[in-house]
């Protein structure tokens, strides 16, 4: 039997039980859109190429439990903004880079270009579908590979020696992505003269970094660059110019010259920097001196091994060569050890004419006596003459037969 109910006054107010929830629905599972994430493929100095999609590392749902949608991409949003040291944004009015551009939904890579070496940059990207943008991808930070570096090792008179590098830096408070130079397959190298008509352009394979160069003119301005090139043939930017100058040269003089001696000396004039106009100022050449090695030669017999062949510390710059020929002349060359032991070139020949004997002249002749002079005679070779001529302070006279000497100063 069914009771008829009072649903006028069944101890409730009508407003409640119009208001009594029903029973739960069947559940439905929703999955969110994968997030945006920026990938970086390459970086250079002045680029680096960038592709996004959505993650491809989320979590995957079963089809099965969970509903999903598919929703047409209407297009992307990327932003870049060039980074201080500490990682923060840059203010734009200081001519930084700061990129903000929208892509059509077929788009999902660009080549950033015309960046600044050695700088870090943030990249964001997020997408829009049914007409709202979505999130902002976790931000990727990057720096871009720093140009070569030249390193001047060691300056001579006629020769450089060169290395370069690309000293890469990390953030201290920030992770970022490098770039890589493991995938350089050549250097290219040029070096200028200055003020004289000097060229070299050398290339070089990606496991040589440092080279030689000679054959270069005494205390002269040179400048050099570098870049390398990578696996698709794409040439990085040239370093910045390094500029040098090569060692002055060791010369020779002469103190007293007599019959029989020379006296040597021989230096190096001073390098200052000021001495240079040109800029960038040139990187001075260090001049100390380990050894010196002198040589003299007969001139009248060379080419042929060398009368003195000595070496002395780097504190001694004279030597007396004695025993010689007189009214014979004589080349002297020097040359000068670096730091390293390393020969730098000979010094400029330099020619010495030892003084010809006395020619003793006899005036007059008596019983008892004899009047006698004496002088040198002008040597035709005066012009080449080199050094101090000994004055004469003093003479001896000797006269002599089988039973009498007579001696005289």
């Amino acid at each position: 039997q069914i009771e008829e109910l009072d649903t006028e006054n069944d101890g409730q107010p009508e407003a409640e039980i119009e208001s009594c929830p029903g029973i739960w629905g069947e559940a439905a599972y929703v999955a969110t859109l994968k997030p945006m994430v920026a990938t970086i493929d390459e970086i250079a100095e002045d680029f680096f190429s960038l592709r996004w999609e959505r993650d491809s590392n989320a979590i995957i749902f079963p089809p099965s439990s969970v509903a999903s949608l598919s929703p047409e991409i209407q297009g992307y949003h990327v932003t870049i903004d060039q980074m201080d040291p500490t990682g923060q944004e840059k203010d734009m009015s200081e001519g930084t880079v700061h990129i903000d551009h929208e892509f059509v939904p077929d788009e999902t890579a660009f080549r950033v270009t015309s960046l600044v070496p050695a700088t870090t940059y943030r990249v964001m990207v997020r997408a829009c579908t049914d007409g709202r943008w979505g999130l902002w991808s976790a931000p990727r930070v990057l720096i871009t590979l720093p140009k070569l570096s030249i390193t001047i090792n060691n300056i001579g008179e006629d020769y450089v020696v060169l290395s370069w590098d690309r000293v890469q830096k990390q953030l201290k408070h920030l992770q970022a992505l490098v770039g890589s130079s493991a995938n350089v397959s050549r250097y290219h190298l040029e070096m200028y003269g200055v003020d004289q008509p000097f060229h070299s352009d050398k290339k070089f394979k990606s496991t040589r970094t440092t080279y030689k160069v000679k054959r270069l003119e005494v205390n002269s301005v040179y400048t050099v660059r570098v870049r390398s090139c990578d696996a698709n043939n794409v040439w990085s930017l040239w370093s910045d110019q390094a500029c040098f100058v090569t060692l002055k040269p060791i010369s020779v003089s002469f103190g007293k010259v007599a019959e029989q001696f020379v006296n040597i000396h021989w230096s190096r004039e001073p390098q200052l920097p000021e001495e240079y106009s040109h800029k960038p100022a040139p990187v001075i050449p260090d001049a100390s001196v380990t050894k010196f090695h002198l040589c003299v030669f007969a001139a009248e017999h060379a080419p042929s091994a060398p009368l003195v062949d000595k070496q002395f510390s780097g504190e001694v710059t004279s030597f007396k060569v004695t025993s010689l020929n007189p009214n014979s002349m004589y080349i002297v060359i020097v040359r000068a050890a670096n730091s390293e032991l390393q020969w730098g070139s000979w010094s400029e020949e330099r020619t010495a004419l030892t003084l010809p004997l006395l020619n003793v002249k006899l005036d007059s002749i008596g019983e008892n006596y004899i009047t006698v002079g004496w002088g040198r005679e002008e040597p035709p070779q005066a012009g080449l003459q080199s050094g101090v001529v000994v004055p004469s302070t003093e003479w001896h006279v000797v006269v002599a037969s089988h039973d009498l000497q007579y001696e005289k100063q």
